[in-house]
């Protein structure tokens, strides 16, 4: 699927109310380890980022905006913000230093979704993880639904790089799925 024109984050408020709503479950979904170093990625108001950070060693937020990282979910100590375009970044360095990658609501807007995909399969150790929480294609707000996955899609494009679902939960207007990357 090729990355479309718009702009995330530009909705109606509602997806932000319905992640309140879901976050708990989300969190608990990933279960962050104190060993942990999650990529966050497309992490927008940094809502996940803080609250993956309680638990984890180390979360790096990434996000193309780099004004959401004056937010006050960016000032703890143990994350790092990562401005720009996530592209040229993850060609560069990969996702080796992550034991988990998480995507909340980005990784449909992502222009790269594809080499994104090559190098989570080829640079995450087995066993690390890769969650998502995405848009139900029926979902009334949010991003166009030509650009969303649907569960199958998704599954069937990030099992091809060497992961299996190990999780998948469902709420009223978005899934969440954990992968976890296969030994090679």
């Amino acid at each position: 699927m090729a990355h479309h024109d718009h702009v995330p984050g530009t909705g109606n408020g509602k997806g932000m109310a319905f992640r309140d709503q879901i976050a708990n479950s989300v969190i608990d979904a990933v279960n962050p380890q104190a060993h942990d170093t999650i990529y966050d990625i497309g992490s927008g108001d940094g809502h996940y980022s803080a609250r993956l950070a309680e638990k984890a060693a180390r979360v790096v937020a990434f996000d193309a905006r780099p004004d959401v990282f004056q937010g006050e979910n960016y000032q703890k100590a143990n994350i790092t913000a990562v401005p720009g375009n996530i592209c040229p970044w993850v060609e560069a360095h990969g996702f080796h230093e992550a034991s988990q990658v998480f995507f909340s609501n980005s990784f449909h807007d992502m222009p790269c979704q594809e080499k994104l995909l090559e190098l989570l399969g080829s640079t995450l150790r087995p066993a690390s993880r890769l969650n998502f929480v995405e848009f139900k294609l029926a979902t009334p707000f949010g991003p166009p639904a030509d650009i969303r996955y649907s569960p199958e899609r998704l599954k069937q494009l990030v099992e091809a790089k060497g992961f299996r679902l190990v999780k998948e939960l469902s709420f009223e207007y978005h899934y969440f799925h954990t992968y976890e990357k296969l030994k090679e």
